[in-house]
C-alpha cells in the first residue's frame, strides 16, 4: 500500500493539529502508568513530521519525521517495535532524540492500524535501557486498538456534525423562505399547547397584531381584537375545544390609534389517544384588502342598482303616462281629424323611446355583471343574459356582498 494512500487515510480523520481530548489523554496516562515509563505518546505520522495527539512526559507537540522512532515502527504494522537500548541500535544511536533530550534509550511502539494502513503508533519511552514482557506487549497492542476505535468514533462524530450542519442550513433556508412567504402573503402561524398553556407565534403574527416579541401573548392578544368581535373569537375557541373540529372565522382588530384591520383565522385541533385536546394550531391572515375590495364592490353594485331603479321609474313613468294618454285619446274617437292623425305617430315615438330606455337599462346591467365577474368570478363568461339568470346572478352578488 502506497504512502499516498496512507496519508489520505490519515487525513480523512481530520485529527492532525486538533485540540487535546480527554479520551486520548487518558490512554497515554494509562500506558505510562501500567508500563512504568516516564513518556508515552500517541504519535501520528504526517508527510514530514510526527505529531502527538496526546502525550505524557514530553512538552513537544511534534518532531521531524526523520527523527521519529515511529517512522520505523509503521513499517511493520502487525507487530510491536521494541528498541531495548537505542545507543546500541544502528538506526538510532546518533539520533538527536537519543544524543540530546529527551535522551531516549528504550522505545516500544504498537502501530495504529486502519484497513491495513499504519497511521502512527501508541508508544512508551524510557530514559534507561529495558525490555518489554509479552504481557506488556499485549497490553500495548490492546491500547493501540482502543486508540483506533476512538479515532473512528471521533471521525463519525465529525461526519454527523457536518451532516447536521448541512441539514441545519437547509432547514434555515426553508424557514427563511417560509417566513418570506408569510410576510408576502400577510399570513402568520400560531401554536397553542393546551397542556402547558404555551403559545408560539411566528414573526408575522406580531406584525399583524402590532405586538412586540416577548410580550405576554395569552394576556395581550385578545385585547387587540375589536370589542364587538371578542365574544365571537372566544366562542369559536370554546367550540373548537369541545367539537375538536377545525374552524375558520373572520373578525376585526382594533389598534390603539383607532385603525381597524380584518383578519381570517384558521385553526386545527389535535388530540391524544384518549381524545383529550393537547394542541391547537393554525394561521392568521390579514384580509383587510379583500374586505375593502368587497365593500367597494358592494357599494358600486348598490350604486348601479340605484341608477337602474331611477332610470326605470323616474324616466319610464312619464312615458307610461304618455302612452296611456294617447290610448285615451284614441279610445274617445275625437272628431278632430288632426288629433286622430297624430295619435299613432305619438304612440310610435313613445314606444321607440321606451325601447331606447330599455336598451340603456340593459347596457348598465350588463356592465354591472361584468364588473362583478372580474371581482368575484361568480358568473359564467358566455352565459346569455336572460331574465331568469339575471335574477340568479343578482342573488349571487347579494350573497357575496
Amino acid at each position: 500500500m502506497s504512502e499516498k494512500q496512507r496519508l489520505q487515510k490519515l487525513a480523512d480523520y481530520h485529527i492532525l493539529d486538533s485540540d487535546s481530548e480527554q479520551d486520548f489523554d487518558e490512554i497515554v496516562e494509562l500506558a505510562s502508568h501500567v508500563l512504568d515509563t516516564p513518556i508515552s505518546l500517541i504519535s501520528l505520522l504526517d508527510v514530514d513530521r510526527q505529531w502527538f495527539k496526546a502525550s505524557v512526559g514530553l512538552k513537544a507537540v511534534e518532531t521531524p519525521r526523520e527523527y521519529a522512532f515511529c517512522h520505523h515502527a509503521i513499517q511493520r504494522p502487525n507487530e510491536v517495535t521494541v528498541v531495548r537500548n537505542s545507543t546500541l541500535d544502528d538506526r538510532f544511536h546518533d539520533n538527536p532524540l537519543v544524543v540530546g533530550d529527551p535522551k531516549i534509550r528504550f522505545y516500544a511502539g504498537a502501530p495504529l492500524v486502519k484497513d491495513g494502513f499504519a497511521l502512527g503508533t501508541l508508544c512508551v519511552i524510557d530514559t534507561k535501557p529495558r525490555d518489554l514482557a509479552p504481557l506488556e506487549e499485549k497490553l500495548l497492542k490492546t491500547l493501540a486498538a482502543r486508540v483506533i476505535k476512538l479515532m473512528d468514533l471521533r471521525k463519525e462524530n465529525i461526519l454527523q456534525k457536518q451532516e447536521l450542519a448541512v441539514k441545519d442550513n437547509e432547514l434555515n433556508l426553508v424557514l427563511n423562505r417560509f417566513r418570506e412567504a408569510q410576510t408576502t402573503a400577510l399570513i402568520g402561524s400560531w401554536d397553542w399547547n393546551t397542556k402547558s398553556n404555551a403559545l408560539y407565534w411566528s414573526d408575522e403574527m406580531y406584525q399583524i397584531f402590532n405586538l412586540r416579541e416577548g410580550e405576554p401573548l395569552l394576556e395581550n392578544w385578545l385585547t387587540v381584537v375589536h370589542p364587538e368581535d371578542r365574544e365571537l373569537v372566544r366562542a369559536t375557541i370554546i367550540k373548537g375545544l369541545e367539537s375538536k373540529e377545525p374552524d375558520t372565522i373572520e373578525y376585526r382588530l382594533l389598534y390603539d390609534d383607532g385603525t381597524e384591520k380584518w383578519v381570517e383565522t384558521k385553526g386545527t385541533v389535535h388530540v391524544d389517544q384518549l381524545g383529550t385536546v393537547i394542541r391547537m394550531n393554525g394561521t392568521v391572515q390579514d384580509i383587510t384588502v379583500r374586505k375593502t375590495a368587497e365593500s367597494e364592490r358592494q357599494f358600486y353594485i348598490d350604486t348601479l342598482e340605484k341608477t337602474l331603479f331611477d332610470l326605470s321609474h323616474k324616466v319610464r313613468q312619464p312615458l307610461t303616462n304618455f302612452l296611456a294618454l294617447t290610448n285615451v285619446l284614441n279610445d274617445k274617437q275625437l272628431t278632430i281629424k288632426a288629433v286622430r292623425e297624430f295619435t299613432p305617430f305619438l304612440k310610435t315615438s313613445a314606444m321607440k323611446f321606451d325601447q331606447f330606455v330599455r336598451e340603456i337599462s340593459e347596457f348598465i346591467y350588463q356592465n354591472k355583471i361584468g364588473i362583478s365577474k372580474t371581482i368575484t368570478k361568480d358568473f359564467e363568461i358566455n352565459k346569455p343574459l336572460t331574465n331568469e339568470n339575471r335574477t340568479t346572478d343578482l342573488d349571487k352578488q347579494r350573497r357575496v356582498g
